[in-house]
C-alpha cells in the first residue's frame, strides 16, 4: 500500500488595514469650548473584508486647538492607523447692547393745568447693536413733566442709560361753566347698551335710543343752556321707563312661574331656546347634549372638526358640533368605562357643576374661592370628581342646594336636571362671571 501525508496551509491572521471615521455630530465651534466627541464613530477594517467598531476610549485624537479659529482637521488614530474630519472654530459673539431708544408721543398732548401725564398711545423702541429693534412696556422712567406750569413741555423718556423725547402743552384750566351736567352724565353713563336691544319692542326701542342720542349732543355742546340740559336729563329717564319688553313666546312660561326671568334671560341671551317654537318645556329634564350646546352658545359657537371621538356622537347632528368643541377644550370627557359621551343620558347636578367649572377654567376665570360643603345634609354623597367643582359653584352662588322638610338643604348631586333649574344655573353663572 502506498502511503502519502496532506499539508494543510495555515491561513494568515486578518490584519488592520485602515479606520473610518464618521464625524462628530458637533462641528461648529466658539473659541474655548471644547472638542465634543458625541455621535463620533470609528470603523476598523481588516485584510479579511471584515469591519469592527472600534471604542472612542481606544482612539487618540489629536489636531483640535479650541484657541484658534478657522478650519481644523481633527485626527482620530487607532492601532496606527488614522482617519481624519474637519472642525471649524468661530470667534465669540460679540454681546448685543443697547444703542438707542425711539418714542413715540401718547395720544394725547394738550392738557389744563391739573391734568395727569396720559401715556396712552405712547410707544417705545430699543434699537441694538445686531440692528434688531423690540418695544419697550415697562422699565422706563418719564419724566420732565409739571402739571402746575403752562406752555410747550419736554417730556423725557429714559431706559438702560438711552433716552428720547417728545413735546406737550399744558394751558391754563377754563373757567367753571355755569351750568350744571351731572345728572345729564348720570344717565347717559347709565343708559341700557346696544346689546339689550332684542329684548325691547322696536317702537320703545326707537324713542329710547332718539332720546339717548339727543342727550348725548346737549351734554358735547359746551353753550347748552340749563334749561336744555335738564330737559335732555328727564327725557331720557322719561324713554328708559317707558321701554317696553318683549314677552316670551311660550305658552308654558307665565310672569308669575319662579324660573320666569331665567327663562327671559336665557332667550334674549340665546343661550337656551324651546323645545318648539311655542314651548320651553321647563320641567323636561335636560339631557347631557343639550348642556353641551348651552355652553358651545355662551362661547360664540366656536367652529369644531368632526371626529368619531365618542361613538354615540354621530355627524350632523344639532349637538355633535358643541360637543366635540367642549371635549377639545376638556369641558367634556365622556364616560371613562366605555368612551360613550352619554349624549341622552339626563345630566346631574353635579355633572353639570363639573363642565361649568371646567368652562370656566378654559375662560381663565378665577375658580380659586370654594366653600365649605358641610351645611349640606348630603355632602357626602357628591362624588370625587366633582367635589372641587361643587364647593366653587356654592361658594360664587350658582348652586344654592334644595330645601328638606326641616329646613336644612341639600345638595342632590346625583339629581337630573330640569331645563328650568338649568336657565336659573345658566343665568347665575352668566351673572357672576360673563360681565
Amino acid at each position: 500500500m502506498t502511503e502519502f501525508k496532506v499539508y494543510a496551509e495555515e491561513a494568515e491572521p486578518a490584519t488592520l488595514e485602515s479606520i473610518t471615521v464618521t464625524a462628530p455630530t458637533k462641528t461648529e465651534y466658539t473659541v474655548g469650548e471644547d472638542l465634543d466627541l458625541a455621535g463620533m464613530k470609528v470603523t476598523a477594517n481588516y485584510s479579511d473584508d471584515n469591519t469592527e467598531d472600534v471604542a472612542i476610549e481606544n482612539c487618540e485624537v489629536s489636531g483640535y486647538d479650541k484657541a484658534k479659529t478657522g478650519e481644523q482637521t481633527v485626527t482620530v488614530t487607532y492601532e496606527g492607523k488614522t482617519a481624519t474630519f474637519k472642525v471649524t472654530v468661530k470667534e465669540e459673539a460679540k454681546p448685543v447692547t443697547l444703542e438707542s431708544i425711539t418714542v413715540t408721543a401718547p395720544t394725547k398732548t394738550e392738557y389744563t393745568v391739573g391734568d395727569e401725564l396720559d401715556l396712552a398711545g405712547m410707544k417705545v423702541v430699543a434699537k441694538y447693536s445686531d440692528d434688531t429693534e423690540k418695544e419697550i412696556t415697562e422699565g422706563y422712567e418719564v419724566s420732565g413733566y409739571d402739571k402746575a406750569k403752562t406752555g410747550e413741555q419736554t417730556v423725557t423718556v429714559t431706559y438702560e442709560g438711552k433716552a428720547d423725547t417728545f413735546k406737550v402743552t399744558v394751558k391754563e384750566a377754563e373757567k367753571p361753566n355755569e351750568t350744571d351736567k351731572t345728572a345729564l352724565e348720570a344717565v347717559v353713563k347709565a343708559a341700557v347698551p346696544d346689546t339689550e336691544k332684542a329684548k325691547y319692542t322696536e317702537e320703545s326701542w326707537a324713542a329710547y335710543e332718539e332720546a339717548l342720542n339727543q342727550a348725548k349732543e346737549v351734554l358735547a355742546d359746551a353753550d347748552a343752556t340749563q334749561k336744555e340740559i335738564d330737559d335732555a336729563a328727564a327725557a331720557l329717564d322719561k324713554a328708559a321707563e317707558a321701554l317696553e319688553s318683549k314677552g316670551l313666546p311660550y305658552v308654558d312660561v307665565v310672569k308669575d312661574d319662579w324660573f320666569y326671568n331665567a327663562a327671559y334671560y336665557n332667550y334674549f341671551a340665546g343661550t337656551m331656546t324651546g323645545t318648539d317654537p311655542t314651548h320651553f318645556s321647563p320641567y323636561e329634564i335636560l339631557p347631557r347634549a343639550q348642556f353641551a350646546t348651552i355652553l358651545h352658545r355662551i362661547e360664540g359657537k366656536p367652529a369644531a372638526e368632526y371626529t368619531n371621538r365618542f361613538p354615540d356622537v354621530p355627524d350632523g347632528q344639532f349637538y355633535s358640533t358643541a360637543v366635540l368643541w367642549a371635549a377639545d377644550a376638556k369641558v367634556v370627557t365622556g364616560y371613562t368605562d366605555s368612551g360613550y359621551f352619554g349624549t341622552n343620558d339626563p345630566i346631574t347636578r353635579e355633572q353639570m357643576v363639573v363642565m361649568m367649572y371646567r368652562y370656566a377654567d378654559y375662560k381663565k376665570y378665577d375658580i380659586s374661592k370654594t366653600a365649605d360643603l358641610s351645611s349640606f345634609s348630603d355632602a357626602g354623597q357628591v362624588s370625587g370628581f366633582a367635589e372641587t367643582a361643587m364647593k366653587w359653584a356654592v361658594e360664587n352662588g350658582i348652586i344654592e342646594g334644595k330645601e328638606n322638610t326641616d329646613g336644612s338643604y341639600r345638595l342632590d348631586p346625583q339629581g337630573s336636571t330640569s331645563r328650568a333649574e338649568c336657565a336659573i344655573i345658566i343665568q347665575r353663572f352668566m351673572e357672576t362671571f360673563d360681565k
